[in-house]
């Protein structure tokens, strides 16, 4: 949906949905470790080992988890929550996220290629060199997080909210930014296609960076 505000095109986002969690049992990973569901647990600075055979996570809470070198390929998502955890150059290749926050989390390199988000939130969360291909997102928002050289490609951000993101080095393909705020964005470098900036959202500050990539000379 877009409005009107100021002679500017804003899109009009509904609220996040955020994710249902009613109660939680703290577990070890030891203990759990040939279910096939993780449902209602909490995981408190572990390592996720080898060998699981889990393949839902559901109303789950995860703090200080290292998920690093480990395959979540075949695991569902849906109403989770991760503090301080690591997935660094994981693939996520083509699941789902449903109603799923990552707070603090380390997800430098990670593929999230062709992986649908529906109510998902990245706050304060590293996604350096991170792969945003061919994404479905309904209702995503990314909060004061480092987008370093992150790609996103083919995608629809008509329900994606970016605040106070480091968008440096960005590079954006085949991805309309009509309606998009980016004005609390840092944009330097930010690799994107003309043809597709039209209708995006800056500041001024931002205006005067972005001239370049048009190929406009300023006196």
């Amino acid at each position: 949906m877009i409005a009107l505000l100021d002679n500017r095109r804003v899109l009009v986002i509904k609220a996040r949905v955020k994710p249902k969690i009613t109660e939680l049992t703290k577990e070890e990973f030891s203990t759990v470790f040939e279910q096939e569901e993780f449902y209602q647990l909490e995981f408190f600075k572990q390592d996720y080992p080898n060998g699981m055979l889990v393949t839902d996570f559901n109303e789950c809470v995860f703090h200080d988890i290292m998920f690093q070198k480990h395959d979540l390929d075949k695991i569902s998502f849906m109403d989770v929550i991760f503090y301080h955890c690591d997935f660094s150059n994981l693939d996520f290749l083509d699941q789902a996220f449903y109603r799923v926050e990552f707070h603090d989390c380390k997800l430098v390199g990670v593929n999230f290629s062709k992986v649908h988000f529906f109510d998902c939130l990245f706050d304060n969360c590293n996604l350096q060199y991170s792969n945003f291909a061919d994404c479905k997102c309904k209702t995503v928002e990314f909060s004061h997080s480092n987008c370093l050289e992150t790609r996103f490609q083919g995608m629809d951000f008509s329900t994606v909210i970016f605040q106070e993101v480091d968008l440096t080095k960005v590079e954006i393909y085949s991805t309309s930014l009509r309606g998009v705020d980016l004005s609390s964005c840092i944009l330097d470098g930010i690799y994107v296609d003309p043809k597709w900036m039209k209708g995006m959202i800056i500041s001024p500050y931002q205006a005067a960076q972005l001239v370049q990539i048009l190929g406009i000379k300023v006196k």
